[in-house]
């Protein structure tokens, strides 16, 4: 087995042409990125926030919530405005929604607790030193005067909704207290306190009914009497009138029952025989004699009773004189008792309406006591309400006034935005280190594949001219300054910086360079 350190020192030799051309490569791919590689800057600002003074009602005090509230699109907007970032040629196509995505995605934030306080940590990466450092600060300035002044609304409208709330519960308190007093002033004589007094009145008022009753039937009776004495005086009169004294009209004769007789007979005899009938004919004259006979008879009873008429005219009429005097008293004492049962009755009827009245309070009593009750309890708990509400406004007033005090010592800034001297990426030394290994690697790897693979023939030794020699030499020389010179160029780029980086790209090498 050959040795192993031998052969990589033959391959070496056989090959290292090929690996410094490779090497040179490297070099000058590490150098290229070197200049054109975009650099990006950060910046850092510490704010120290005391999130125990500031009121849970007034705003957010949770710091993930505060965090995610710094990457809002409010936030970001104003820091892009401030700073002027993506202001640039090549962002000229960039939609504003893409500018705060680009924006979220360089942004990082972190909450810690120090002391019992949060410190807020921004980061911001950008590609602009000055206006990375400008746009972190703006956002932490953003930041607590959003804070102050949300807080500050906040605290404000939380103690103006405080005074709207007392303003209806004061409204609700007067409307309350006035329909109690308006209730106990219409129902004053259906309260508790008035129940004995309604019950003692009401058992007089039913007495007095029951009296007013009785005497109401006493006059009924009475008048049912008079009535009674009335009604028949008039029967007397109407009697007397039509009926005769006894006596004055005297019993009929017996001729006249006869007259009465034979007209019967007569008139059945017409009816069955004709006037010139013996019997008919016979009839009629004894007829026309029985009346003249009674007609003389009832002339003389006539004049008895013209006799005995004029006899009982003075009798009639003092009769009827008294019994009309007495016809008129018994009216007069009937209308005094029709005035006096209706004065009763309106007397019973105003007693029943004053029972009815007082039953009714006594009845509502209950009712009454209970919304009287209802009223209360509404008013006393109104009240506890306002008490509350009016101890949360003193809170609010205090919380505000405090704020407003000592709300901005509540947001400091520990370490202010500085704008960064070196650029976070690229990395210069990584990408020499990089850029070496890269070169040695890929040129040894190279050079192995094709010792393996090529096919690799000793050439026969001949004999080589000198001018071949020297450029052969002179070729070495050639590579081996080159690679030299690369890694030395390099080499020193990275000992001076990026910032040395971007002044030869920008201004061109310094003219000590060429000089001398």
């Amino acid at each position: 087995m050959r040795n192993p350190a031998k052969a990589i020192t033959q391959l070496i030799l056989r090959r290292w042409q090929f690996m410094t051309v490779i090497f040179s490569l490297s070099m000058i791919a590490g150098i290229y990125l070197l200049f054109t590689l975009p650099r990006v800057y950060i910046a850092t600002i510490s704010m120290l926030t005391d999130l125990k003074n500031i009121p849970e009602s007034s705003g957010e005090t949770n710091p993930t919530l505060i965090l995610l509230s710094i990457k809002g699109r409010a936030y970001l907007n104003h820091a892009i405005k401030a700073a002027e970032l993506f202001t640039g040629p090549e962002y000229e196509d960039i939609l504003p929604d893409e500018k705060i995505v680009l924006m979220r995605k360089n942004l990082s934030t972190s909450a810690k607790n120090v002391q019992g306080k949060t410190m807020l940590t921004i980061s911001l990466r950008e590609s602009h030193p000055e206006k990375v450092a400008k746009a972190v600060s703006s956002l932490a300035n953003f930041f607590i005067d959003e804070r102050i002044r949300t807080v500050t609304e906040n605290l404000l409208g939380a103690r103006a909704l405080l005074e709207e709330k007392m303003n209806v519960r004061t409204y609700e308190l007067e409307l309350v207290e006035n329909a109690l007093k308006d209730y106990r002033k219409k129902h004053k004589k259906s309260l508790s306190g008035k129940l004995d007094a309604n019950l003692n009145m009401l058992e007089k008022l039913r007495n007095r009914l029951n009296n007013a009753q009785e005497s109401l039937s006493t006059k009924k009776i009475s008048q049912i009497q008079l009535e009674g004495e009335a009604a028949k005086i008039r029967e007397d009169m109407e009697r007397y009138v039509h009926n005769p004294l006894p006596g004055t009209v005297p019993p009929a004769s017996d001729e006249s029952l006869k007259l009465k007789r034979l007209r019967k007979e007569y008139a059945k005899l017409t009816a069955r025989y004709t006037q010139r009938h013996p019997d008919v004919v016979k009839m009629k004259a004894k007829l026309g004699e029985l009346e003249a006979g009674v007609a003389k008879q009832a002339a003389a009873i006539a004049k008895q009773v013209e006799v005995e008429k004029n006899k009982t005219d003075a009798f009639a009429r003092q009769y009827r004189y008294s019994k009309t005097k007495q016809l008129k008293a018994a009216e007069a004492e009937n209308n005094a008792l029709k005035r006096e049962i209706k004065k009763h009755r309106k007397n019973v009827s105003a007693l029943r309406r004053q029972i009815r009245i007082y039953e009714k309070r006594i009845e509502n009593t209950p009712k009454t006591e209970q919304y009287m009750m209802t009223l209360n309890r509404a008013c006393e708990n109104i009240q506890r309400a306002y008490q509350l509400l009016l101890k949360k406004k003193l809170d609010a007033d205090t919380a505000v006034t405090e704020w407003e005090k000592s709300g901005p010592q509540n947001f400091r800034i520990l370490e202010p935005a500085r704008t960064p001297q070196k650029p976070v990426s690229p990395d210069i030394r990584k990408l020499f280190l990089f850029s070496l290994g890269a070169g040695l690697g890929i040129s040894a790897g190279l050079a192995l594949l094709l010792e393996l693979f090529g096919k690799h023939r000793p050439k026969p030794e001949h004999p080589k001219s000198r001018i071949r020699r020297i450029l052969n030499i002179a070729l070495n020389i050639v590579l081996i300054l080159t690679a030299s010179a690369l890694l030395a160029g390099f080499a020193f780029l990275i000992s001076e910086g990026v910032g040395y980086v971007d002044q030869i790209a920008i201004s061109g090498f310094p003219d000590a360079w060429f000089t001398s």
